[in-house]
């Protein structure tokens, strides 16, 4: 027998017909923990797909996020991405966004080759379009020191956009390190 009473309509008090009182609410999503590093590409690959699982990955109209090896700095050697401008050579300095396919939190990316010291490029978090924040990214003027931006005080985040890069020298991302809703 149910512990209420079910309507005319053979509904109970939240509306359905298991005849509780609960509010039948949906589980809570789960969570994956997923690494980007890049060391599965080639050098010199052009980056936008291939971790269409997770992310698509892109640049300023006439530029290309692409991996490189060429300077070994960081922590995921060999392989980072960094700016290009379509079918040419390194910048390092356009802007690049990711776009998740689905919401992430406890978001992390890595920095490497700078070679300025304070503000160095800026991070913008978005969910749905909507600006959550913008971090920024610290350098130390040490190229083979990595520098992590730290996004997990944002959860729900669809998109990055990496924006801003000042450094003289640009900047390569690597270790781009979330946990994906299921």
């Amino acid at each position: 027998m149910p512990d209420r009473p079910l309507t005319p309509d053979h509904t109970d008090a939240d509306g359905d017909a298991d005849g509780d009182a609960d509010t039948d609410t949906e589980p809570p999503p789960t969570w994956s923990a997923v690494t980007i590093n890049f060391e599965d590409l080639g050098n010199a690959e052009v980056v936008s797909n291939q971790y269409a699982d997770n992310a698509v990955f892109s640049s300023d109209s006439g530029y290309e996020v692409r991996t490189d090896s060429y300077d070994m700095f960081g922590n995921s050697e060999p392989r980072y991405v960094c700016t290009v401008t379509i079918g040419g050579d390194l910048t390092c300095t356009e802007s690049i966004t990711v776009d998740f396919t689905r919401p992430v939190r406890e978001l992390t990316i890595d920095a490497v080759g700078d070679t300025d010291t304070g503000t160095i490029a800026k991070v913008r978090v978005l969910a749905e379009g909507t600006l959550l924040g913008t971090v920024n990214v610290e350098g130390n003027g040490d190229d083979s020191d990595t520098q992590t931006t730290d996004l997990t005080a944002c959860e729900g985040v669809t998109s990055i956009e990496i924006v801003d890069v000042t450094d003289a020298h640009g900047l390569a991302w690597e270790d781009l390190v979330f946990e994906q809703q299921d």
